[in-house]
């Protein structure tokens, strides 16, 4: 008799839990590789300062910072950078999109906009537009060329209102809400359905009220923090949550501008207490509506 219970919750589990949260890794694992490449390349020298191992090596790894000069045929840019023209090949290639222009995200934080494209995907880009680079740089008969799709490189490209390039990139340089992410969406319109038909399974085997009316209440438990009177636990979710990647952002700055080690721990502890909240937020949501659900449903079935 319970079994279809048992199905239900861990259909739930699966779809709505454990799904999304690897996706939350493999998102989060992500940025932080970005990041990581952000540290790398802020370290390195640019140009001006490599053409003494390009003369002698014919490569060297470097960073550059101009902008676009023109297209080049097929999947490739040439870029103006220190007085020099670069041929940059863009086959596989992944770019990042970096704008200054800032979004409130709630408590009086703002954030840029950052944005993880593949090279293919990019319908168009301008002359004259911005961009910061990092990788191997070659020398070959006079031209220099960087393979932008090869490993261990970087490619951002910005309006110009970035300021402090790397800085920016590693205060924006997260998703907004890393369990919102396309496994996230995917396993959610699967779960709705296998959880729905296990519901209409239930409905029509004439299983009691109650069991009908936790199996439809985990069925449709994603939308149950969205509605009143849970819905106050979800804006406290919010809330918090934002505040929380604010504190991550100025531990990561924190990190990169190798402040006081005590300044990024204080950064990282706000954080967790915020995520806390907010988690504390979103499962009070969820439980509360959950029981008001199950109450209700059980006595009109």
């Amino acid at each position: 008799m319970f079994a279809p219970v048992y199905a239900a919750f861990i259909s739930a589990f699966i779809f709505y839990v454990l799904i999304p949260v690897i996706g939350a890794f493999i998102v989060r694992a992500s940025w932080r590789a970005f990041r990581r490449s952000v540290i790398w390349s802020a370290s390195l020298p640019g140009i001006a300062l490599s053409w003494d191992a390009l003369n002698r090596d014919e490569c060297a790894t470097v960073r550059i910072e101009g902008e676009l000069e023109a297209l080049g045929q097929g999947d490739e840019l040439w870029l103006r950078a220190d007085g020099v023209s670069i041929r940059m090949r863009m086959e596989g290639a992944a770019v990042y999109l970096m704008s200054g222009h800032e979004y409130a995200g709630g408590q009086g934080h703002t954030f840029g906009s950052i944005e993880r494209m593949r090279w293919k995907n990019i319908n168009a880009v301008q002359p004259g537009q911005k961009v910061y680079a990092a990788g191997r740089l070659r020398l070959n008969e006079g031209q220099l060329y960087l393979d932008a799709g090869a490993a261990h490189s970087l490619v951002m490209l910005h309006d110009g209102s970035c300021g402090d390039t790397p800085l920016e990139a590693i205060r924006n340089g997260r998703h907004s809400n890393e369990y919102w992410n396309p496994l996230t969406q995917a396993s959610l319109a699967i779960g709705i359905l296998v959880s729905a038909g296990l519901a209409s399974t239930s409905l029509n085997s004439g299983a009691p009220a109650l069991l009908s009316a936790l199996i439809i209440s985990a069925a449709f438990s994603p939308l149950l923090p969205l509605l009143p009177p849970g819905l106050l636990g979800f804006l406290l979710y919010r809330s918090y949550w934002e505040r929380a990647r604010y504190y991550r952002s100025r531990r990561d700055l924190a990190d990169y501008s190798a402040q006081d080690g005590r300044m990024a721990l204080g950064w990282k502890l706000q954080a967790r207490i915020a995520t806390l909240i907010s988690a504390a937020g979103f499962l009070a949501a969820l439980a509360l509506n959950a029981w008001l659900s199950v109450a209700l449903l059980r006595s009109v079935l």
